[in-house]
């Protein structure tokens, strides 16, 4: 059921803000880390249950003709998600600054310059990429042996719908303030935070 990818996305957005967590904690001093992390884990949660939610009609299509290939495709997706939002946590464990969306702004060249000249740990990256795949197949695997009763599955995707309710009214709070400033920079989901202002810059380029 569609169910167990929305826990296997909460339990990935867990895994990364853990993480998270004990690399700022390494490189930075930052007062109620601890608890502002715990606030993001449930934006993080809502946002990944309002994500799965608008993937839903994709995976509904495609499982019409096969079912394994509806799984092998959102648990594809959901991967490939998962390495980006590590990715872009890196940047912000280094600088304490969400990425924005400047990235488009920059020349490939400069781009990858940048890349070859930050002191980024690139075993350590690959590690944790390596976890969270690793741990969102093991997690696929355990609850196909778990037999869970329809009503948990029913409330996981009734709660993802409604999340894209959740998501807007968060988004909402976060754009009235500042958000790359402590401590809603670090409570907010930093791929949305880069995705959105991509979209920005991208329907607006003149105002950037």
């Amino acid at each position: 059921m569609y169910a167990r990818w929305v826990i296997i996305g909460w339990i990935l957005v867990v895994f990364v803000r853990v993480v998270e967590t004990l690399f700022l904690n390494q490189h930075h001093f930052i007062f109620h880390l601890v608890e502002n992390e715990l606030i993001g884990v449930g934006v993080d949660i809502v946002m990944i249950s309002a994500f799965l939610a608008f993937l839903f009609p994709v995976f509904y299509f495609v499982s019409r003709f096969s079912f394994r290939a509806a799984n092998i495709f959102t648990g594809i997706v959901l991967g490939l998600l998962a390495i980006s939002h590590i990715a872009i946590i890196q940047y912000f464990i280094h600088f304490s600054v969400p990425l924005g969306g400047t990235l488009i702004e920059h020349t490939i060249s400069e781009v990858f310059f940048t890349v070859r000249t930050s002191d980024t740990n690139y075993f350590v990256f690959g590690v944790i990429v390596f976890g969270a795949i690793f741990l969102e197949v093991v997690v696929w695997i355990l609850l196909k042996k778990c037999r869970f009763r329809a009503a948990v599955y029913y409330a996981v995707c009734v709660f993802s719908a409604l999340a894209i309710i959740f998501n807007f009214t968060i988004n909402r709070s976060f754009n009235k303030i500042e958000q790359e400033a402590q401590p809603y920079s670090i409570r907010i989901n930093k791929s949305y935070y880069f995705y959105h202002n991509i979209v920005s810059i991208l329907r607006n380029p003149h105002t950037a």
